[in-house]
């Protein structure tokens, strides 16, 4: 079934309207169903605030469930939940669905020609302290119904003979309804040569999944982010191919078009919001086209991403169809104005730091 949905979205008011759809509901036929949800939690409560609470988090959702030693930055559990509950209910459950999955293995690996470094926990976690800050080596980032993003900091890697690699890693969930993807970011703090990052996934002692630059083995400069990433779906037959799905967006009031672009390592299409004058009791209208050339149902992921939203802490978005009228089609947000101390004084910078929104949708 050929689908073209048109969204005229601001962030204040988003609209969607459709063509050569088969429902006599278009918003129900491309709106998340019911189990297109994500819950995030500690497994024994907060390690910190609870005396004696393990530092694992579990992740489920209707699709999928998967347990996380932070301390270690060791999957522990990951799978195919056979008897998904509702939203309402996977709040009130507990750890049975996502501990008794199978038992899963992410290598995190930097390769210096023949030497393999892998990742052996965290800095932070051990020392309780990384670049001399004391902090939490496991960040939430964004985290709702549809997105639960999260990253661990300060991952130190060894080779066989206990050696450290010069490098600190970072490794970056963003975990959908139906996938989940892990980005390993590896910054050198010193030049390294013929160096490849390699992710693999091993489920039940099989390795299921596997990434890495090949055939871009580089010299790795100090100082420079390098990232590579790995996905795992629940249904991956289902897989969406984007090469069949289009999106196109302008802002209305600038009548301009918007970057956008696709993100394969997280695993969605980016909409860049422009910067703006920041004035009081605003509108703002973003008409977006999504199209999907095959003849089978894909799903879009869409992130819209704005650095200059003034006004954040009263900012809503509603989706509406053509006339103006709300459709019902959920978006999630996350916002973020956090860069000043109480006492006035700038925090020193770190990343996802600062004025930012973000919103994402989910459309079938």
């Amino acid at each position: 079934m050929k689908k073209c949905i048109q969204v005229l979205s601001g962030l204040i008011g988003l609209t969607l309207t459709s063509c050569v759809l088969s429902s006599t509901d278009p918003y129900t036929a491309v709106a998340p169903t019911q189990n297109d949800y994500t819950f995030m939690w500690w497994s024994e409560g907060w390690p910190g605030q609870v005396a004696g609470a393990a530092p694992v988090v579990c992740l489920q959702t209707g699709y999928y469930g998967l347990s996380l030693d932070t301390r270690k930055a060791a999957l522990l559990t990951l799978g195919r939940v056979e008897r998904p509950v509702s939203p309402n209910k996977v709040v009130t459950a507990d750890n049975e669905a996502v501990m008794s999955l199978s038992p899963s293995q992410l290598n995190l690996e930097v390769h210096l020609g023949s030497t393999v470094y892998r990742c052996t926990g965290s800095r932070g976690a051990k020392e309780d302290v990384f670049e001399g800050k004391t902090i939490a080596n496991f960040r939430i980032i964004n985290s709702g119904r549809l997105v639960q993003r999260a990253d661990l900091v300060g991952l130190e890697f060894k080779d066989a003979d206990g050696r450290v690699l010069d490098a600190v890693g970072r490794l970056e969930i963003v975990a959908w309804p139906d996938t989940v993807s892990f980005l390993l970011e590896i910054t050198p703090e010193s030049d390294l040569s013929d160096a490849l990052i390699h992710l693999s996934l091993y489920q039940d002692g099989k390795q299921t999944v596997a990434a890495e630059n090949i055939g871009k083995r580089e010299a790795m400069k100090k100082g420079q982010p390098y990232v590579q990433s790995l996905a795992w779906d629940a249904n991956p037959a289902a897989r969406t191919k984007v090469s069949s799905l289009s999106l196109e967006a302008r802002d209305l009031e600038l009548d301009k078009a918007l970057d956008v672009e696709y993100d394969p390592l997280r695993n969605w299409h980016r909409i860049q919001l422009p910067e703006k004058t920041v004035v009081p009791h605003r509108i703002e209208r973003l008409h977006m086209t999504c199209r999907n050339s095959s003849d089978q149902d894909k799903t879009f992921r869409l992130f819209l991403e704005s650095e200059y939203m003034g006004g954040m802490t009263g900012l809503i978005p509603v989706v509406r169809d053509a006339e103006g009228n709300p459709t019902g089609i959920y978006v999630q947000v996350s916002k973020n104005w956090h860069k000043v101390k109480p006492d006035g004084t700038l925090i020193d910078p770190i990343l996802y730091q600062g004025d930012w929104f973000h919103g994402f949708m989910l459309l079938h």
